[in-house]
């Protein structure tokens, strides 16, 4: 009698082709999926930094209007007498960010910069005949993680009001419109607005350092228009400096890619900006040709918004769909407006 034999099939050990591209399929859906997460996680993070050196520039800026009774301005030329912000005289025209570096942790940098017979060249890039080593230096509390910054790059610019360059405007006489000013700081108590309703300092972001492509978002646009319309009307008022920023630029323009290049420079546009145009604008910043007099508006790579520090200390996230009234309100002193 022949016993039962159940064949047994061999068992299969791998994988069918339907089932390895089904579950590389499963796996690219669960990446696609969480990428933006981890993305949005990540730009959380690095806005809670950027809040955190504004912070801190607000500890170091209260701290220079309390020891020398004003608010370092936009640029000035005698570093050896902060205490004195109306001396012209030198060719070293230092930034606010430099007079703050004691007060932010770097004592050593600010003792190593050479304060006699520093001549300023060049435009693009900043150069500098005898301080060009810390010029290019990479400060980290000037630097918002979500920029994207070169060597000696700034992140956060000083507040310059809505001046389109050192001129008041109607409403708004000096030093109104160029807080913290040019030479001449401003004392808190001159800030009629309140400390809690004037900004300070604001986000840009630094130009491509690419003079052959122009780069609406980080660059400024050179037009002749403005040059034209100072010759013909003065004050420039920040309606018209908008309209001819809006009309004028053109992509095949030449344009400036420097702003934000250098920390240790004060100049409007490299380390100071102004409310002519809304945060992010849409409008493209435009200047006269060489740079000087032009609108050079706070912007930043976070969503939808950029952070301000005001002269109280405080900081806050201001949305790009602000009212244009507003957010110049906000940017002088003395203009009886209150922002909200």
């Amino acid at each position: 009698m022949k016993s039962l034999q159940i064949e047994r099939r061999p068992y299969r050990t791998g994988f069918t082709q339907i089932e390895i591209l089904v579950t590389i399929g499963l796996i690219s859906l669960l990446i696609a999926l969480l990428l933006p997460a981890i993305q949005a996680a990540r730009e959380r993070s690095r806005m809670v930094s950027c809040l955190n050196n504004l912070r801190q520039i607000g500890v170091a800026y209260q701290s220079m209007e309390s020891t020398h009774r004003a608010f370092p301005p936009l640029l000035n030329r005698d570093p050896r007498l902060p205490q004195q912000w109306n001396d012209l005289s030198k060719f070293n025209v230092k930034s606010a960010h430099y007079y703050m570096l004691p007060g932010l942790e770097q004592k050593s940098v600010y003792e190593s910069i050479v304060l006699d017979n520093d001549v300023w060249t060049g435009n693009d890039p900043i150069q500098s005949s005898l301080n060009q080593a810390v010029l290019d230096m990479y400060v980290p509390v000037f630097v918002c993680p979500s920029n994207n910054v070169g060597q000696g790059g700034v992140s956060y610019l000083i507040c310059y009001g809505t001046s389109s360059s050192g001129e008041s405007t109607p409403g708004h006489q000096p030093p109104n419109t160029v807080l913290p000013g040019v030479a001449n700081g401003v004392s808190s108590n001159m800030i009629a607005d309140g400390l809690s309703n004037t900004v300070a300092f604001s986000e840009r972001l630094t130009g491509d350092q690419d003079s052959e492509r122009y780069n609406p978002s980080r660059d400024w646009a050179y037009i002749d228009s403005l040059s034209q319309a100072i010759e013909s009307t003065s004050p420039l008022l920040p309606d018209m400096m908008q309209h001819l920023c809006r009309r004028d630029v053109r992509m095949e323009q030449q344009h400036a890619s420097y702003n934000g290049s250098g920390w240790l420079f004060g100049r409007l546009g490299v380390t100071g900006y102004n409310h002519v145009l809304t945060p992010n604008s849409t409008t493209a910043d435009c200047a006269t040709p060489g740079g000087g007099v032009g609108a050079y508006s706070a912007r930043s790579r976070h969503f939808q918004g950029v952070h301000a520090l005001f002269c109280d200390g405080s900081t806050r996230f201001w949305s790009e769909s602000v009212d244009t009234s507003v957010w110049r309100a906000v940017g002088t002193i003395s203009g009886d407006e209150v922002g909200e």
